[in-house]
């Protein structure tokens, strides 16, 4: 006969396994996983099927990288509770885990609906909304979050993490100070720190944040990474080279680190190395989502033999890098490849000249059409042609303009009366990730002038042309709107003297033209400007304007003001 278990030994037995389970718990709030995990398994073998057992092992999966065992696990609790809103919200968790993200943000608000007050589905959903570039939105959970208390340190890191894909970065670095002030051990929050420091522009306390977080996770890889972007600011490429390469040590799946690589190796004049990692900017985790990869039913070129063969050759990227590689095009001519193009609208006119090209087109169904043996981004053409950084194709111009409308051009700006003829450019695309750093307000351009025997010409369009709209100082002839694509651009340059601009697409117009043209370039400026160099090696004449130091564009406009002087004088 069984004996039968008296009350208190059932109370006592209960309690026993209630204490092993909140000590499965503890050790999985403190990070150990693994003996959470044995323990909490032990405890299913005596309790098969606890709901509450089995949501803790699938917290355990998720966070050790085993997303399908975790959402075995959650959804056996969930048939259990499946008005339980932690489950929901941990499901949610496990799912963005997982790359899910849609399924994610339906768990984390079917958990709130439940339970308005689950702060881990609130805090999960900000996070899944923050994966999906979605900022202002997570921004708003966490201030519910928030809302008469203070986020502990997770929610201020990715309140921080908000703030800082919103370029609100000075609340950035007030959150996380805050934040680290309780915590100081956190790794991930010193190196949002440097990243939230970089963006104002603060190099020496960007620095101290990166050596913070490598010193407390020395084996992770975005300590590495962020010492890495700082280097590169301070435009220390040497060891720039070094901190993406420690972080892809650490992580060898690192996008962010291959590509940031890829850039500080071309920086260095290490083209060969830098060519063959710069491919990277097609992986699609890239922070960016990466550059577009099109679909074409023809196979892309990897190198192989065209002699004889169709190349397909499709633009990328932003306007100026696409123009910067056509100079290639007549190299694969000379090689007997029969070079077709397939442009932006806005560039299409402008590629239908280029020296070597049998056709251009803009048409995604005229591509598909098209009778190439192979297709290849401009981009990728340094790195089959063996591009090296003393080998660098410079001879322009390698686009010409309409000889008529730049005759027109000339009649139109005779009218100005006699003096040098100077275009203004001051700012890019608004969308660029660097447009803060590289487009400049007027006000530091309206210090240029009045300046005599020079006459303004602007070539500004869109939002910040307007910022020049009130200038009654000195004469400015307004003419961006004028220019409706890049032929049109290409004929005002042609009768230019002098272009000034910000790093954008009119300066490698100017420089592909052969026009002298005056580059104005931030503190730490693209790759392919080099550190100090103040003659491009990529257009002859384009001089490069320089900011001594971070943010300073004073020193930059004075400098380019006083040179202006001295040309005027030598033309007079």
């Amino acid at each position: 006969m069984t004996p039968v278990p008296s009350e208190s030994g059932v109370r006592s037995a209960e309690a026993a396994f209630t204490a092993a389970l909140e000590r499965a718990q503890s050790l999985a709030d403190a990070g150990q996983f693994g003996a959470a995990l044995v323990e909490a398994q032990r405890l299913l073998g005596l309790a098969p099927g606890h709901p509450h057992l089995l949501h803790l092992i699938g917290v355990v999966h998720a966070h050790v990288g085993n997303q399908l065992l975790a959402m075995k696990h959650l959804d056996l609790a969930l048939q259990q509770m499946p008005r339980y809103a932690p489950l929901h919200a941990h499901r949610g968790e496990a799912l963005r885990r997982g790359g899910l993200l849609d399924e994610a943000a339906q768990s984390c608000r079917r958990a709130l609906e439940l339970d308005p007050r689950c702060g881990e589905a609130r805090l999960n959903l900000a996070i899944v909304l923050l994966d999906q570039q979605c900022a202002e939105d997570a921004l708003r959970e966490l201030d519910v979050l928030g809302a008469g208390s203070a986020l502990d340190a997770r929610g201020a890191f990715q309140r921080a993490r908000a703030l800082v894909h919103l370029k609100r970065s000075r609340e950035a670095v007030s959150t996380l100070r805050a934040a680290l002030a309780i915590e100081p051990r956190v790794s991930d929050s010193w190196a949002l720190l440097a990243v939230a420091c970089l963006d104002l522009d603060d190099l020496a306390g960007a620095r101290a944040a990166a050596e913070q977080s490598i010193a407390l996770a020395p084996q992770a890889a975005k300590g590495w990474y962020e010492a890495g972007d700082v280097a590169s600011a301070e435009r220390r490429y040497g060891d720039a080279i070094a901190a993406y390469a420690a972080a892809l040590e650490r992580e060898p799946g690192f996008a962010a680190a291959q590509y940031q690589l890829s850039l500080a190796l071309l920086g260095a004049g290490r083209f060969r190395e830098g060519w063959r990692l710069y491919e990277s900017r097609f992986d699609p985790t890239l922070p960016s989502s990466g550059v577009p990869m099109p679909a074409l039913p023809m196979p892309r070129w990897s190198g192989e033999p065209l002699a004889g063969r169709r190349l397909l050759v499709v633009s990328e990227q932003g306007y100026g890098d696409t123009i910067q590689y056509l100079r290639l095009i007549p190299l694969l001519a000379e090689r007997g490849v029969a070079v077709e193009l397939a442009a932006s609208p806005e560039l299409l006119a402008l590629m239908s000249r280029v020296p070597g090209a049998q056709r251009a087109t803009c048409e995604i169904e005229a591509a598909w059409r098209s009778r190439a043996d192979f297709w290849t981004p401009v981009a990728s053409l340094p790195l089959h042609l063996g591009l090296e950084a003393d080998s660098i194709p410079a001879q322009v111009p390698y686009l010409r303009a309409d000889a008529s409308a730049v005759g027109e051009w000339r009649e139109r700006l005779a009218g100005l009366g006699p003096g040098l003829r100077v275009g203004l450019v001051w700012a890019g695309r608004p969308t660029h990730a660097n447009d803060f750093r590289r487009s400049l307000p007027w006000a530091h351009v309206a210090a240029l002038g009045p300046q005599p025997g020079v006459h303004f010409v602007s070539l500004q369009k869109g939002p910040a042309a307007a910022q020049a709209r009130d200038h009654t100082a000195w004469p400015l002839l307004a003419a961006g709107d004028a220019c409706q694509d890049f032929v049109d651009t290409a004929n005002l340059l042609g009768a230019l003297d002098l272009l000034i601009s910000v790093d954008s697409a009119p300066a490698h117009l100017a420089g592909a033209l052969g026009v002298p043209v005056w580059t104005l370039l931030p503190y730490s400026p693209d790759w392919r400007w080099r550190r100090d160099e103040e003659r491009s090696r990529w257009y002859p004449t384009m001089r490069l304007c320089r900011q001594p130091a971070p943010g300073d564009w004073t020193s930059v406009m004075a400098s380019v003001a006083a040179a202006l002087q001295r040309e005027a004088a030598k033309a007079g």
